[in-house]
Formats: C-alpha cells, sequence, structure tokens
C-alpha cells in the first residue's frame, strides 16, 4: 500500500502499443442482487477452470438507499457482508487468479476497500485494490453549486390532439415560471401499445374456404367452393375483461357467461384459475385467480399451507432424475403464506426459503421463478 495511485478525473489516457495479454476473456456472474449468498460464486471458481473476470452485482437503488441511511447514522456504508465474501473468495481467487469486481462498496468504496485490506491481511494475502467512485468538491450546499435542471415530462393518450395540448400546456408553464431560460423543446409521436385480453373459445368464428384455379391455357376461370361462413359478431373492445354480476349470473362486458367449475370432477387447475409468479431471492411469490369469481371459495378448500408444500417439494430435490417412487422430503425451513385477495376473487401464495441462492442457483432449471404458475396450474384437483 506504499505505492498510491490516485485519478482525480475522468480522463483516461490510453496507452501506446498496448500489447494484448489474451486472445480470450472469460467472465463469470458470481451474484445477482443484494442479499445474495457467496456459494454459487464459490462453486463458480471451483468448476470452472480458467475465469479471469468474476463479478459480484449486489447493488440497486434500494440497497443504496439502505446504505446511506445506515451511514448517517454511524453505520457502515458498504455493504456490510463484504467480510463474509472476500474471506470465502479471495484464496481461491488468488490461486486462480482471478480478478473480483463488485460494486459492494456503495456510498463509501473507500471503507469497503480497507475492509478488504484487512481480510487478505487477515487471510496471509497479498493483492491490490482498485476504487472508482465520485469525487465531490467542498463548496458549500446550495442551489447555485447545482448543475443544470432538466425537467421532463410526457404521457400517454388515445388522440393525437390530447398530446398536442399537452405540449401547449408545457409550453406556457415554461414561458409563464419563476425562473425561465435555457431553452425548451416538446413534441409528440405515435406508439403501438399491445394488450392482452382474455378472449372466450365461444367468441372465435371460424371462416374457412377451398379455392382451385383451372390452369388450362383455354379455360381460365377459377372456381370458388364456400365451405362454411359465418358472420363475426361485432362487440366492443374497451374493458373487455371486466366482470358484472347480475343475479347468480356473471357475465363480462363482451356478453361471455362464466360458468362454475363441475363438482367432483378431477380437473387441472388450468381449468378453474389462472396465475401470475415471480420470486425475490430465494422467496416465490405467485397468484391464483379463478375465471369464475365464486370458485374462490372453493379453492381455498384445496390450496392449503401443506398442499403447496406437498407440491413445491419437487423444487428440494438436488436431482432431476429422481425415482418416481421415491418421497421428497420437504425442508423445514420453508413456509407458506396464503392471503385472500377479496377485492379481485384471488389467492396470494408466498412460499419462502423454496429457492437455492435465487437468479445465481435455483435448484429447478427455471432460474428466476417465472414457471412456478406451470407448476401449480398443472396439479389436478377436485372441487
Amino acid at each position: 500500500m506504499a505505492n498510491k495511485e490516485i485519478h482525480c478525473d475522468c480522463v483516461i489516457k490510453l496507452r501506446e502499443n498496448p500489447k494484448r495479454r489474451k486472445d480470450t476473456v472469460y467472465v463469470g456472474c458470481g451474484a445477482g442482487f443484494g442479499g445474495d449468498r457467496p456459494l454459487a460464486a464459490l462453486r463458480l471458481l471451483q468448476r470452472v477452470e480458467e475465469i479471469n473476470y468474476l463479478v459480484l452485482e449486489c447493488l440497486a437503488e434500494r440497497t443504496l438507499a439502505d446504505r446511506w441511511l445506515s451511514m448517517s447514522s454511524g453505520g457502515d456504508g458498504y455493504d456490510p457482508r463484504v467480510s463474509e465474501w472476500m474471506s470465502l473468495l479471495l484464496p481461491l481467487a488468488v490461486e486462480k487468479g482471478t480478478c473480483i469486481i463488485t460494486n459492494m462498496g456503495a456510498i463509501d468504496p473507500l471503507g469497503a476497500q480497507k475492509k478488504v485490506l484487512e481480510v487478505a491481511t487477515h487471510l496471509g494475502l497479498t493483492i491490490s485494490v482498485a476504487v472508482a467512485h465520485e469525487l465531490h468538491s467542498e463548496a458549500e450546499s446550495s442551489w447555485k453549486s447545482c448543475g443544470d435542471i432538466r425537467l421532463r415530462m410526457d404521457g400517454l393518450f388515445k388522440l393525437k390532439e390530447h398530446a398536442v395540448q399537452l405540449t401547449k400546456e408545457f409550453t406556457a408553464l415554461y414561458t409563464n415560471g419563476p425562473a425561465g431560460g435555457g431553452g425548451i423543446s416538446t413534441g409528440h409521436k405515435m406508439e403501438i401499445v399491445l394488450e392482452k385480453r382474455l378472449v372466450s373459445r365461444g367468441s372465435v368464428m371460424w371462416k374457412t374456404g377451398v379455392e382451385h384455379t383451372n390452369t388450362s391455357e383455354s379455360e381460365a376461370t377459377e372456381y370458388h367452393f364456400p365451405v362454411s361462413r359465418e358472420k363475426m359478431g361485432t362487440t366492443s373492445t374497451d374493458n373487455q375483461n371486466i366482470l358484472t354480476k347480475r343475479g347468480d349470473q356473471w357475465t363480462d362486458l363482451s356478453g361471455i357467461h362464466r360458468s362454475p367449475a363441475p363438482f367432483g370432477q378431477k380437473i387441472p387447475l388450468y381449468s378453474v384459475a389462472h396465475s401470475r409468479a415471480g420470486d425475490k431471492g430465494n422467496d416465490i411469490n405467485f397468484s391464483l385467480i379463478p375465471h369464475y369469481p365464486p370458485d374462490i371459495e372453493r379453492l381455498k378448500l384445496i390450496i392449503t399451507p401443506q398442499w403447496v408444500k406437498n407440491v413445491m417439494s419437487v423444487l428440494l430435490s438436488t436431482s432431476s432424475f429422481k425415482k418416481m417412487d421415491a418421497k421428497v422430503p420437504v425442508d423445514g425451513n420453508v413456509s407458506v403464506e396464503i392471503y385472500d385477495v377479496k377485492g379481485i376473487h384471488a389467492l396470494n401464495v408466498v412460499v419462502r426459503n423454496v429457492l437455492d441462492g435465487g437468479v445465481n442457483c435455483s435448484r429447478r432449471i427455471d432460474r428466476h421463478g417465472k414457471t412456478i404458475s406451470d407448476l401449480i396450474l398443472c396439479q389436478q384437483v377436485v372441487l
């Protein structure tokens, strides 16, 4: 640390006649979110023979805000787990000559640099830690020391006239404001917005036909044989999925009647409800929304925490080729929370500790847990 090199600007001078050290550079990802676990990165170092750079992405807007609050209250401005990560990864990384790149420095990269050097010294390793961060001037804080303030304002409209009117209102706001000057630019453009709607099978009409052409030079007459012609009914395209209830009948604005799921029959959940799923870290969140809203009461009797655990137990298998008759034990750390979302007649299910490491080391082929809805909806149930 005797030779400490500091660059106080963003100007980088290119080397003259640089020599290429490698024809191929191997870069690995060891972390994907704040709070990720280091075991996936360690396994990556162990299994990949040649890896030049290991990237640890552990910073986001929320994580940065947490570090700012911690530093303002006297705590660390860098990721508090940097010691844990470096203690685990540095020995093998130094042995293999792998450079670790991370943003775990957060608000206090210099503090993180010091901590990493302490860990390396404790491990008996000789390393160099480079830091890239912003340097702020010591000028007194005031609005005059700020840079240019730019305001962007936009909106989505169905009619072009409304968009043009917004630009006029914005121009008037600028010219009549308390601090004019600096210039203003307005404009509008057309965009195509794609929407996904649920269309009932009964609302789809087929129109087929057979067409024959006589290729003889003497006869060039075309013969058309209509097979089926059905007139497509016209319905309003706005808010087709909004359901209304009249008596015991549920109907949407397109005139489609929703009927309850059959009683006492073994059917897949696909025919009863649809689902959405997502994940955060080791937790999975998915929803169940029945096609026929009153069916939610019957679903509550089936979708229990134990039922969800049994379905999710396949995620806890360490092998993809287990025997069919083998019983997969459910991890004791897995917990299930089920919430009744009454406003939309749905169930929201949270399964905690079912993924092993989130985006980097899921025990399932789907690394982000997005296909969990398919796993749920494939189950056969009797309502």
